[in-house]
């Protein structure tokens, strides 16, 4: 019998570092695990379970994503105000020439039930080609999560 290091060890390798688990769900991930000749490590290796933390672990990285992607889906739209445009930490005004690759962050403020929400949002690279809807003053679609509507993203 190999020792558990050794096992962990070829467990990583066998998944090339379990990159690829990122985008398979739970199904396949444990039908590819059941065939492969080091799925004997998920019943050696003590403590919590370690399928679960691998899932977690590399579904993780994907969280803005799928955020993105729910709130697309099922979020409500609500019109906001753009109140800031910020680009590598300093605020954009209308002197200012715009960096396209630069980091650029909307503030934006919107009011659902009374209650004003005041947020920010990473721009994408798609919004970034239309920068000029995205200035201060401006008027924006917001999306929001009804049971949670703190957590939106500007379309």
């Amino acid at each position: 019998m190999l020792p558990k290091r050794m096992l962990l060890i070829k467990f990583h390798h066998c998944f090339d570092g379990g990159a690829f688990l990122a985008s398979l769900d739970s199904s396949l991930i444990a039908l590819i695990l059941a065939s492969c000749s080091c799925a004997l490590v998920l019943a050696l290796v003590p403590g919590e379970n370690l399928f679960s933390r691998l899932i977690k672990r590399f579904r993780r990285r994907d969280g803005e994503a799928e955020r993105r992607r729910f709130l697309l889906e099922h979020g409500r739209v609500v019109e906001g105000i753009v109140l800031d445009l910020i680009q590598d930490g300093v605020a954009i005004d209308t002197d200012r020439p715009i960096n396209p690759g630069a980091q650029t962050t909307i503030n934006y403020r919107y009011t659902i039930s009374s209650v004003t929400y005041e947020s920010f949002h990473e721009l994408t690279q798609d919004q970034l080609k239309q920068i000029e809807q995205y200035m201060p003053g401006r008027l924006v679609s917001v999306r929001y999560d009804p049971r949670s509507p703190v957590n939106s993203l500007v379309e």
